[in-house]
């Protein structure tokens, strides 16, 4: 209703028929216990989020490599943090995998 008032004719009333009777009736259909709302955000946010997050630190450890990363995060060679290049990339190419692997079953309820 304050999109409608904010907006103006922008918002037809016609429109907003359709999608409310489209989202009462899907608020009633059940898919593993929970509305194709709640399936959404739980696959989102307890599955494909934590998914990301490994491969995103896959890719940057395995493939990407230290000599790239360290050019990136040296400002292609003109900062001197070299020791914490390294420790960085420890941890993204070890520890965070397996926080977020943590995390991912813990969203999954299997640890």
């Amino acid at each position: 209703m304050g999109c409608m008032l904010t907006y103006g004719s922008y918002f037809r009333a016609d429109q907003n028929i359709p999608l409310t009777a489209t989202r009462v009736m899907l608020a009633d259909l059940r898919l593993f216990g929970m509305n194709p709302f709640e399936l959404f955000d739980f696959l989102s946010s307890n599955l494909l989020l934590p998914l990301g997050g490994i491969l995103i630190c896959f890719f940057v450890g395995w493939v990407y490599g230290l000599p790239e990363t360290a050019r990136q995060l040296g400002n292609h060679g003109e900062l001197r943090n070299s020791w914490l290049v390294r420790a960085v990339f420890f941890l993204v190419r070890f520890v965070a995998p397996l926080s977020i692997a943590a995390v991912l079953l813990h969203g999954l309820k299997l640890f």
